[in-house]
């Protein structure tokens, strides 16, 4: 599933997997996150993986377009697969914007005890 909800210590965590996906692909799981996300009642924290994944320039001007929509339903959010470029790309991203920071770990675990904390 490329979204999912998981559990890690009592802590409920949307897992959105981008792992591998072409541009078809994620730009439709990135509108079901938007979908999903407001569809929540309360904030929400959000793992994300993009380890394999293209950079995806359509993606990134859609995940920006989208970014004001997306912020405001989250508390916390982890990033993993983020290497080379990619470092690069987060970091522009993480400076426009305006709510919680995409943060990236190098492990599931690691990202996974920061969301439950």
């Amino acid at each position: 599933m490329a979204l999912s909800w998981i559990d890690h210590h009592g802590t409920r965590i949307l897992l959105n997997d981008f792992r591998h996906l072409a541009e078809p692909e994620a730009l439709a799981q990135l509108d079901e996150e938007v979908h999903l996300l407001e569809s929540e009642p309360g904030k929400v924290r959000m793992l994300v993986d993009v380890t394999g994944a293209p950079i995806l320039l359509g993606f990134v001007a859609r995940a920006r377009a989208l970014a004001p929509r997306i912020e405001v339903r989250l508390e916390k959010q982890a990033v993993l697969g983020i290497t080379g470029v990619k470092s690069v790309l987060l970091a522009g991203f993480n400076l426009v914007s305006k709510g919680v920071p995409l943060r990236p770990f190098p492990s599931e675990a690691a990202a996974k005890d920061y969301l439950a904390r």
